[in-house]
């Protein structure tokens, strides 16, 4: 039967505090345990951020390519329906171009570049505000459309609780692109910024 695995704060206390108390051998096997489990969740971290860029990268070229899909199938049937709109056109190519931006951020944050993190936080940021003031916009817009009936309040409701689900990802998304620990994983071992 195997002997259990020493804590951390043992190891710790063995290279450390109690480190007299100690054999040389003892001392070394606790380093070398350390080096360990420090390497097995820097491979689990890197590992995370090599899924999250190419998540990034995924949903940046769908975002980039699904406004120009639409775009040419509209001016391609010839009704002209969206070309019709120059606000609707705008706000296509902007999400085309947010889109395609998020793709190339994905896939220098795969390779651990600072910048690429930057961009995905301040989209991430952008997408918190667009829940937000969508959430708001819906709590106006539906008594407007629909009047104050049981109706009304329903849809409201499931709006609101869509945006909240939303806002929820978003903000969790957020949240890990600016964690401390994909930060300094950003950062090169020469001391070098990765972007």
């Amino acid at each position: 039967m195997d002997e259990p695995r020493p804590s951390l704060e043992e190891l710790m206390s063995v290279v450390g505090a109690d480190r007299a108390r100690h054999t040389p051998e003892e001392v070394a096997a606790a380093e070398q345990e350390l080096r360990a489990r420090l390497q097995a969740q820097e491979d689990k971290l890197l590992k995370g951020i090599r899924r999250a860029g190419a998540v990034a990268a995924a949903i940046g070229l769908l975002t980039g390519t699904w406004p120009l899909f639409g775009l040419a199938a509209d001016f391609g049937s010839g009704h002209g329906m969206v070309g019709t709109d120059p606000l609707l056109v705008a706000v296509l190519v902007v999400q085309a171009a947010v889109g395609f931006l998020l793709f190339a951020a994905g896939l220098a944050f795969r390779r651990r570049k600072d910048w690429g993190r930057k961009v995905i936080h301040a989209i991430a940021w952008v997408a918190v505000a667009y829940c937000v003031v969508l959430g708001l916009a819906w709590i106006v817009s539906v008594p407007r459309m629909m009047g104050f009936t049981a109706e009304a309040v329903g849809f409201g409701v499931f709006g609101i609780g869509i945006a909240g689900v939303w806002l929820l990802m978003v903000w969790k998304i957020k949240t890990y692109f600016a964690s401390a620990a994909v930060r300094r994983a950003c950062w090169h071992p020469d001391g070098s910024a990765g972007g």
